[in-house]
């Protein structure tokens, strides 16, 4: 059989950059094709208006520059949906909130944000009609039953077996003292006016920080015990393998740097994964620098 690639990625948005490779190196088709997410977050943000996505011709390297410029971390499927890459997306998690439907996203559904992504002229028909068209959103549960027959994109990030939400969500912004107090003392302070309750004044000892907290805070998370991250790898193993999902490509995202996976459940689970997916699938495994690095064809 011929070997599946696998790329281990970084953080999520590189995810974008596997994509635009893969279809390049004919891993994957350039239109049409269903993604099948394991991830505990949906990661469907549109990007921050801007500079318009590269082509589908671009060089790897110009996608890279445009993906760590203007992409974070839950805003790298829209792109893809805007430019046809996919039909339908799969959101798999352990469990979902009872009131989340099927739902469709499209062109009419982001504005100028989403013609932004779209892709130029001097691509095909398949990808101008793909790019077009709606793409079925169908969140999805280990417990229901995956019925697409075909090749899929397996994405997986490692937070889906252990997240931290709290550490993920935050961000730490060092500052002198005097800054530090300045913003404390002031109530007019444009943080207090732009951000409100987004940003909180934190002392370490004698540094100072600003944190950013863009959501509701929420509790720090206790990490699984080793077995529950195991036990957890394996329920997927035992999803992917009954419901015979046959992936053409599989991406694997860490999310340690950003924390939403602590340290040692990452290694924990990216250990057990590798060798789940190794007994169901031959594999031909690398990480996001190799596919980065210019050493030759895909």
């Amino acid at each position: 059989m011929t070997p599946i690639p696998l790329v281990i990625l970084e953080e999520h948005h590189e995810a974008f950059i596997l994509w635009h490779h893969a279809v390049r190196g004919g891993w994957m088709g350039p239109a049409g094709n269903v993604l099948l997410h394991a991830d505990v977050h949906a990661d469907m943000r549109l990007p921050a208006p801007g500079e318009a996505a590269p082509p589908p011709d671009a060089e790897l390297a110009d996608v890279a520059a445009w993906v760590y410029e203007r992409l974070d971390i839950a805003a790298f499927i829209r792109p893809a949906l805007a430019r046809g890459l996919f039909r339908r997306v799969y959101w798999l998690r352990r469990r979902h909130d009872a009131r989340l439907k099927v739902r469709t996203f499209g062109p009419a559904d982001g504005s100028d944000a989403w013609g932004a992504l779209t892709p130029g002229a001097g691509v095909s028909n398949e990808i101008r009609a793909a790019a077009s068209s709606a793409v079925e959103w169908i969140p999805l549960t280990e417990r229901q039953v995956f019925t697409e027959s075909g090749p899929v994109v397996l994405d997986i990030d490692l937070d889906y077996f252990a997240s931290d939400d709290r550490t993920g969500g935050t961000l730490d912004i060092p500052v002198t003292r005097a800054v530090h107090d300045t913003i404390r003392r002031d109530r007019y302070h444009r943080l207090r006016l732009l951000l409100g309750g987004r940003f909180q004044l934190v002392r370490v000892g004698r540094r100072h920080f600003i944190r950013l907290v863009p959501g509701a805070a929420s509790a720090k998370a206790e990490a699984p015990h080793p077995e529950e991250v195991r036990r957890r790898v394996a329920t997927l193993g035992d999803f992917l393998a009954a419901n015979r999902v046959s992936p053409g490509l599989i991406g694997i995202c860490r999310s340690v740097r950003s924390g939403y996976t602590p340290m040692e459940s990452g290694r924990v689970a990216e250990e057990a994964l590798l060798e789940v997916l190794g007994d169901l699938y031959p594999l031909n495994a690398r990480t996001i620098d190799e596919v980065l690095r210019p050493s030759g064809p895909p």
